[in-house]
């Protein structure tokens, strides 16, 4: 039973893999780079997150970079990539780049907070998750990576009051496993 699994998941990530090569195929022949470059992020994206061929993926969206550079949202997922695959510095250009070319890229921020807490950059990381809070108050994700953040700090009465805020928001949003891991973290701080 387990091999056949594994064979049945092997198939269907060669029939992903295949789909997103005919994406990009199909836009190649109209001959239409904005098209062209939405076929590579889609297919990056496939890599990436179906088929874990994270070198694949970052290929897949340099093309698309170089057809469209001026989508921020390709830096971004490119970002995503490198930043699995080790290579923070590179992951932080390419979120630079995103936020250059869409000022108000939220997810781009808290990004770049979170590979920037990774690499020991804590204040500039706190600062991302700042404007990313600026730009979207009510998105729990800013306050909860902020609570992170300054708990590393060792400011723990601004990290309880960031986690209370995150566990607030995610309980509006319904997602119950996040309200009660905000919620943990906030009390083990406290005592």
């Amino acid at each position: 039973m387990k091999n056949q699994l594994v064979k049945l998941a092997i198939t269907g990530g060669i029939c992903i893999l295949g789909v997103s090569t005919g994406v990009v195929f199909l836009a190649k022949i109209m001959d239409r780079d904005p098209d062209l470059a939405f076929a590579y992020s889609i297919q990056g994206i496939i890599r990436a997150e179906l088929v874990d061929d994270r070198q694949g993926a970052i290929d897949s969206y340099s093309q698309a970079i170089q057809l469209q550079p001026d989508r921020a949202i390709s830096y971004y997922f490119r970002a995503k990539t490198r930043y699995k695959s080790g290579n923070n510095l590179g992951a932080i250009d390419d979120l630079n780049k995103a936020i250059q070319l869409q000022p108000n890229y939220i997810n781009a921020y808290i990004s770049r907070g979170v590979v920037r807490a990774n690499i020991g950059n804590t204040n500039d990381a706190i600062a991302d998750y700042n404007r990313a809070i600026a730009f979207k108050p009510d998105y729990a994700n800013s306050y909860y990576d902020r609570g992170i953040a300054k708990s590393d700090l060792g400011d723990r009465k601004n990290a309880i009051d960031d986690f209370n805020k995150a566990a607030e928001l995610f309980k509006k949003e319904g997602k119950t496993k996040d309200y009660q891991e905000a919620l943990d973290r906030a009390n083990k701080l406290s005592k």
